[in-house]
Parts: C-alpha cells; sequence; structure tokens
C-alpha cells in the first residue's frame, strides 16, 4: 500500500517526496516488527527475556526518532512525508490488529465466565 501512496507522490510532485514517504514507511515497518519482538520477549517465561524485551521497548522509540530525526535535521528529506509515512503504518497497524484483540479479549471473557 505504502509503495503505491509512493507512486502517487512521485507523480503528483516528485521524487523526494516519495522518498521521503516510503523512507517514513519503512521505519514505521522496522518499528513495527520490533514491537512484535519485544511482545513475545514480554511475555515469555524467562525474567531474562523479560529484562531484554524491556530495553527493545524503549530502544524502538530511539530508534524512530533517530531514524527520522537525523534525517530531517540534516535536511534530507522533506519532513512531512516521512511522518505520514510513520503515522500510516502505526494507524494501519491499529486498523488491523484492534478487531483481532476484541475478537480474542471477548473470546477470553466468555471462556472466563463459564469456568465460574
Amino acid at each position: 500500500m505504502a509503495v503505491l501512496v509512493g507512486v502517487a507522490l512521485w507523480s503528483l510532485y516528485d521524487g523526494t517526496y516519495a522518498g521521503a514517504f516510503l523512507y517514513g514507511s519503512g521505519v514505521g515497518v522496522i518499528s513495527f516488527l520490533s514491537i512484535a519482538a519485544t511482545v513475545s520477549m514480554l511475555t515469555g517465561r524467562s525474567n531474562g527475556l523479560r529484562l531484554l524485551g524491556m530495553v527493545f521497548f524503549a530502544a524502538r522509540y530511539g530508534f524512530a526518532a533517530a531514524a527520522l530525526g537525523i534525517p530531517a535535521y540534516m535536511g534530507l528529506w522533506p519532513v512531512g512525508p516521512m511522518l505520514v509515512g510513520l503515522v500510516a503504518v502505526y494507524l494501519a497497524e491499529n486498523v488491523v490488529l484492534l478487531p483481532r484483540v476484541v475478537v480474542m479479549s471477548s473470546r477470553r471473557a466468555k471462556r472466563n465466565s463459564r469456568r465460574q
């Protein structure tokens, strides 16, 4: 989906805006993948894995800040498309995952009510 938006930006504006959007989207995808690793570590049984999960959780925000802040500070990319790309990935993540969380929570609530 990000590639299609990038192509549209390229045709409407130029390659700089499309590249900035795709870069921001890529940072968002990498951040999203680190969320999956973090959750699997935080839910592990080992205290060492939980500690590593907490470190990954904090490092994820540092990565996103550095990955977007450094190019913005240096003036390499337009800031707006970078931020829109990152936010679009986070929004898509919530749109895709939130319904599943609601379904899983309702199933768990039904199981717990049957046990009582």
